[in-house]
């Protein structure tokens, strides 16, 4: 009888506490998930590399009692993650920070001024994308490579720039340039 207790009073410890079950217990990622620095400029912190391994992840809003501010170059490029949620602290989103992942949508939250080139870019299973911010900066080939995008949200980017699922090479480049002669 006595085991029963003691395992019943473990499983109870470890269901509030958010142990077991994968981590659904937990709001946020923790802070080690995360290679991360101080950034003087924005006065907060970037995310520079994601290193943990689920594949719903929640960025926190603070590290070390600091913003999060940024999300780096090549932050989750190449991850398996299929869903992220990015906090309203955060301002710029740097060039491929989520290229080539496994995410099937993305709200941008409205502090977002800045996505870098490739950001979204070369996501086969991307579809939606919500952007919070109109007046967001959105680079030429933000989502190239991107090609299961819904209509709704390529129309939606299309107002801020058609030329989003534009991309950069040489060779688009120069058909390009042949074509506006």
């Amino acid at each position: 009888m006595k085991k029963f207790h003691f395992f019943t009073l473990l499983f109870c410890i470890a269901f509030l506490t958010g142990c077991g079950g994968g981590g659904s217990g937990r709001n946020y990622e923790p802070a080690d998930s995360f290679r991360y620095a101080f950034d003087n400029r924005n006065e907060g912190i970037v995310i520079l590399r994601y290193t943990g391994t689920n594949l719903h992840v929640r960025i926190p809003s603070t590290i070390e009692d600091y913003p999060v501010v940024g999300i780096g170059v090549d932050a989750f490029m190449n991850t398996t993650v299929t869903n992220v949620t990015i906090p309203e602290t955060v301002v710029i989103i740097g060039d491929n920070s989520f290229r080539n992942t496994s995410l099937s949508s993305i709200n941008i939250p409205s502090n977002v001024e800045r996505i870098g080139s490739f950001s979204f870019g070369d996501n086969s299973r991307l579809t939606t994308i919500t952007i919070n911010n109109e007046s967001m900066s959105i680079p030429i080939d933000a989502f190239g490579g991107s090609d299961s995008i819904s209509e709704d949200s390529r129309s939606r980017i299309n107002e801020i720039n058609p030329d989003a699922w534009f991309e950069r090479n040489y060779g688009d480049w120069l058909d390009r340039v042949r074509n506006n002669r």
